[in-house]
């Protein structure tokens, strides 16, 4: 696990930390853009069981020691899988958000710091780049990056995991590939304590 040389630079600034409200209390993630206005984080982040949706969504790319070089980015409207929804299973910890336009600009947070791509059904013998917030580095206050291959998937083919562990604060980190780094096929999602150093992932699929 390493900070980030330059969390201004692509396709790190793509990635940011991820702000909401839940049951009441102020919590903390990570999420990257993908789309002119939309975010990849993990559904977790945005809908718990028992509090329900989450509030107060806001972005902020690249952002370090408090500051917000490229902004501040308010949510619109954000989409989760209905299986995660119904019965929180791993395999579907996914979410998407919208975002209004914002920034000094009132444009759109993808036309100010670029998007990744993202690629789904390949073979999960890839190594990944994990770039989160975990709160075990700086309090959170700085970019990570930690890179590690692949180590095992589910066996129902729909989870896998990779070496190195971010933590708390990561959840929705997305997984860069490493030979080409403006391109996710991950995102930070849980751990287990059977595998303390790894990270695990929803296998990116295709769906109908």
């Amino acid at each position: 696990m390493n900070p980030v040389p330059d969390p201004t630079r692509y396709p790190f600034r793509t990635v940011g930390k991820l702000f909401f409200v839940s049951g009441g209390k102020d919590w903390v993630g990570s999420a990257s853009v993908i789309a002119p206005d939309g975010l990849m984080t993990v559904a977790h982040n945005l809908y718990d069981e028992k509090d329900g949706w989450s509030s107060n969504i806001h972005f902020v790319p690249a952002y370090t020691d408090g500051a917000a070089p490229f902004g501040h980015w308010r949510w619109h409207k954000c989409w989760i899988q209905e299986e995660w929804y119904r019965h929180n299973k791993d395999a579907h910890d996914f979410g998407i958000v919208r975002l209004d336009r914002g920034g000094t600009a009132d444009r759109h947070v993808g036309d100010v710091v670029g998007w990744l791509g993202v690629r789904a059904e390949i073979s999960v013998h890839q190594t990944w780049i994990d770039v989160g917030y975990p709160g075990a580095f700086h309090g959170g206050q700085r970019m990570v990056e930690s890179t590690g291959p692949y180590r095992m998937r589910s066996s129902d083919g729909l989870v896998v995991s990779k070496q190195g562990w971010l933590g708390q604060g990561a959840s929705g980190a997305p997984w860069l590939l490493d030979d080409d780094r403006g391109i996710a096929n991950g995102v930070h999602s849980f751990s287990h304590e059977d595998y303390p150093d790894e990270s695990f992932s929803p296998y990116f699929r295709h769906y109908d």
